[in-house]
């Protein structure tokens, strides 16, 4: 999204956009007034876990989400937005929300800043690294009256994310691969990228400042990893099976990883990494 959001902030003229918000402003500097909020909308499934998790005994509270919103379960059953790049918004004015949660990772600008313009209070939230993660569940938590709750799902995530490294007694370097056709790799500055990096691996393009981007095949060859993890974003099966050949025919080491908590910027990305990495020291015993 180009220059993340830069338009949007201009456009209501608030507080410069700052990387680490304070956790009682959202991420575009608006004032979060904490409310007992009933009538909650989530804009990207990640959200919706967060809100799902913040109010284990009341997700009655949550009255619209967007696709693929299928954690906690009882988000299935709720309401769709539609897709998170391209939500509906006169089916979210419809539902006459209270509070709406949306990310500056991935909604459109033009139509958060329309919710704006109808008087929707609207929290903006980051998800690019694990420090925007947990700021925005602070801030979430903050906003919903449940802080202690938010510090909670934080302090699970540092406990998983320590764990995941306990388990790794090597480091080594790794390729972090995300799209298939083309090849899209994870570059330094993203949570992803940083979560494998907790468990002692090296992203062979730490250095790199992208977030994701499409690299050669040649200039991964010559960076050599001595890990390929394939995160692939579909459960096509067969392609995802030639690309295991794929690198193996390079005579790579390589995995497989099907899990959607890896791709998701919420507190349950960290049990993502624990699994990932529970999943790895069990291959390398066998």
């Amino acid at each position: 999204m180009k220059m993340k959001w830069t338009a949007f902030l201009l456009l209501i003229s608030v507080v410069a956009f700052s990387s680490t918000p304070s956790f009682d402003k959202d991420w575009i500097g608006n004032p979060i007034v904490p409310k007992e909020a009933k009538r909650i909308i989530t804009l990207t499934p990640a959200l919706g876990e967060i809100v799902g998790d913040l109010f284990p005994q009341e997700r009655e509270r949550i009255v619209g989400v967007v696709d693929y919103s299928h954690y906690p379960a009882d988000l299935k059953s709720k309401p769709s937005m539609g897709s998170f790049s391209n939500f509906n918004l006169e089916t979210v004015l419809a539902l006459q929300p209270d509070l709406v949660l949306a990310s500056i990772d991935g909604n459109p600008r033009e139509k958060v800043l329309r919710l704006i313009e109808y008087k929707i209070p609207v929290v903006v939230t980051g998800s690019q690294t694990l420090a925007d993660i947990q700021t925005s569940i602070r801030m979430i938590a903050f906003a919903l009256k449940k802080s202690s709750r938010g510090e909670e799902l934080v302090s699970r995530m540092e406990r998983d994310l320590g764990e995941a490294k306990s388990l790794q007694s090597s480091e080594k370097t790794v390729l972090i691969q995300v799209g298939l056709e083309p090849l899209i790799v994870a570059g330094g500055n993203n949570f992803l990228a940083e979560g494998i990096q907790r468990m002692g691996f090296k992203n062979i393009y730490r250095n790199q400042n992208n977030t994701y981007f499409r690299p050669s095949l040649e200039d991964v060859l010559t960076r050599n990893p001595d890990l390929v993890l394939i995160l692939p974003p579909s459960q096509a099966q067969e392609r995802n099976r030639a690309a295991v050949k794929r690198w193996k025919s390079f005579e790579r080491q390589v995995q497989l990883v099907q899990n959607d908590r890896l791709l998701r910027p919420s507190h349950r990305f960290a049990e993502g990494i624990l699994e990932l990495s529970k999943q790895l020291r069990t291959h390398e015993s066998e």
